[in-house]
Formats: C-alpha cells, structure tokens, sequence
C-alpha cells in the first residue's frame, strides 16, 4: 500500500530537519497551489522565470526560483502540469 502523503509529497526533506517537516510540506504546497493558480490564469505558456516574476509580485515573495522550480517538478510529477517545449 501507498501511503497518501508519499504520493503526494511536495517538501523535499534535504536539510534532514524532523521537527519542522509538517510546517515545510505546508509551506511547500501552498507554493505548489500557488504556482498552479498563476498558470492557470495566465492561459499561455510561461517560463519558470515568468512564473517566479509573477509569483513574487502577486505574493509581495522574496521567494527563491528554486522552489517554484520544485513546485513546477511536483505538479507536473503529480499530473497537475503537462510540460511542453516550445
């Protein structure tokens, strides 16, 4: 059996911080929602930089490139994004 939150998973667990992992998985899927959001009302194609640009600026974030990289990893990973190359 596949437990759920496996499937799912969204935080990369590579600082090896136990206590904390809860709060950065829900910190990890709320940018994965978010990310999604923007996407889906763009109704074009983007660029992760665009949507990093986009994310920062509609979220007032100092947000890092590399975790709307992941975000982008973990939804299309999921089925929630198709990647295309343009």
């Amino acid at each position: 059996m596949i437990h759920i939150n496996n499937l799912f998973k969204s935080f990369f667990n590579t600082t090896h911080e136990v206590e904390k992992l809860p709060e950065y998985n829900q910190k990890a899927q709320t940018q994965n929602e978010r990310v999604l959001k923007i996407l889906t009302e763009a109704k074009t194609h983007l660029t992760p930089a665009e949507v990093w640009a986009r994310y920062c600026k509609y979220y007032n974030s100092k947000t890092p490139i590399t975790s709307i990289r992941r975000a982008l990893t973990t939804l299309t990973k999921n089925g929630r994004l198709e990647m295309v190359y343009i």
